[in-house]
């Protein structure tokens, strides 16, 4: 038998306020023609001849090893996804070192090189809509920093 989730713990007194308070900063930004992005390191995978669920059409199946032991794997690719709530369009990045705030920051000015600008004509601003977690933390001195000098220096812009 599986354990099953059904023990919920009590809610923030403050989590509706905090979703109003988001509700209104998107409701202004989208008035304002600035972009509301929603960013997240996605699913890492490994990079090797491992099982995948999924078929393709083949005359033949694909080899694959027996066992997915990481150790056997010759990397990883840490997709970074950016998803524009105002235009519901997605953009991911794919790294293959580490997860880092560095990596989350590089991720969204190359998603504004590459899609941002030509949607956007005057960006003053923009929204980001974080986890609390991982290389976007809220509490990360990393992404913090990175961001400022992303933003300060315009390099966004350019």
């Amino acid at each position: 038998m599986s354990n099953r989730k059904s023990l919920a713990g009590q809610s923030h007194p403050d989590r509706d306020a905090q979703f109003m308070q988001i509700e209104q900063m998107r409701d202004l930004f989208e008035e304002n023609e600035q972009p509301v992005i929603s960013v997240d390191t996605k699913k890492k995978e490994l990079i090797a001849d491992f099982h995948q669920n999924g078929a393709a059409w083949r005359e033949s199946p694909l080899a694959v090893n027996d066992h997915d032991f990481p150790s056997d794997a010759i990397g990883k690719f840490i997709p970074y996804g950016i998803y524009d709530t105002v235009f519901n369009d997605a953009f991911v990045c794919i790294g293959h070192s580490h997860d880092t705030a560095c990596f989350a920051v590089d991720s969204i000015v190359l998603w504004y090189l590459r899609q941002g600008r030509y949607l956007y004509d005057d960006l003053k601003s923009v929204l980001i809509l974080a986890d609390g977690g991982g290389s976007n933390a809220s509490n990360s001195r990393g992404f913090k920093y990175f961001s400022s000098i992303a933003f300060a220096t315009g390099s966004i812009f350019r």
